[in-house]
C-alpha cells in the first residue's frame, strides 16, 4: 500500500484528536478509547467500498454514544465518509455531539466542530488534488497517444511522399523515353526518306 496525500491528512487529524483527549480533564486516559479509531481509520483506509465506509461511521457514531470519550476521535472517522457517495450518513454523528454539548462542556464540543470543519476541508484539498493528479495523468496520456498516432501519420507521410515522388521518377523518365523514341523514329524516318529520295 503507498503512501498518499489522505494518510497524511489522517495522521494530522488522529494527532490533533490526540492532543484533545490528552487535553480533557473530564476524561480519563484509556488506550482501548484511543485503540478504537486506529482500527476503524485503518479499516476505513485499508476498505474502499463506501457502503462499509458507512456502516463503520454508524457503527462508531453508536458507540460515541455509550462511550462518550470517542467523541474526540469523531472528525478522523468522518474524514472518510466526506464527500462520498453516501456523506449525509455523517449527520448520525451529530446524535453524538449534542449529547456531547448536554453532557460536558460548551468549550470541549466547539473544539471538536472546529476539527470537524478541518477534516472536512482537508478532505476537500485532498480530493481536489487527486481530482487533478487524475486529470493530469489522463493528459498525458492523451498527449503520449496523440504523438504515437502523429508519428504514425508521419512515417505514413514520408513513405506516400517517397511513393510519389519515385512515382513522378518514373513518369518523367517515361516522358522523356517517349519524346527520344519519337524523336529518335522522326529523326530516322526522315533520314530514310531522305535517303531513299
Amino acid at each position: 500500500m503507498r503512501y498518499t496525500a489522505a494518510t497524511t491528512d489522517k495522521i494530522i487529524l488522529f494527532i490533533c484528536c490526540l492532543m484533545i483527549y490528552l487535553v480533557q480533564t473530564s476524561f480519563e486516559i484509556n488506550v482501548v478509547i484511543i485503540l478504537i479509531p486506529i482500527i476503524f481509520s485503518a479499516f476505513l483506509s485499508y476498505f474502499e467500498a463506501e457502503k462499509l465506509y458507512t456502516a463503520l461511521s454508524a457503527v462508531f457514531s453508536i458507540l460515541t454514544c455509550f462511550f462518550p470519550q470517542l467523541i474526540v476521535f469523531l472528525p478522523l472517522i468522518a474524514y472518510d465518509m466526506l464527500f462520498c457517495k453516501y456523506q449525509y450518513y455523517n449527520l448520525i454523528a451529530i446524535v453524538p455531539l449534542v449529547l456531547s454539548l448536554q453532557s460536558s462542556n460548551w468549550q470541549s464540543t466547539l473544539i471538536i466542530i472546529t476539527v470537524l470543519l478541518v477534516s472536512s476541508l482537508l478532505r476537500y484539498r485532498t480530493k481536489t488534488q487527486s481530482n487533478l493528479r487524475s486529470k493530469h495523468n489522463d493528459l498525458i496520456d492523451e498527449a503520449r497517444e496523440l504523438t504515437m498516432i502523429l508519428n504514425q501519420q508521419n512515417k505514413a507521410l514520408v513513405e506516400k511522399q517517397d511513393f510519389e515522388l519515385s512515382n513522378a521518377t518514373l513518369n518523367e523518365r517515361n516522358r522523356i523515353a517517349r519524346e527520344i523514341h519519337d524523336n529518335v523514329g522522326h529523326l530516322l524516318s526522315s533520314a530514310i526518306l531522305q535517303s531513299g529520295a
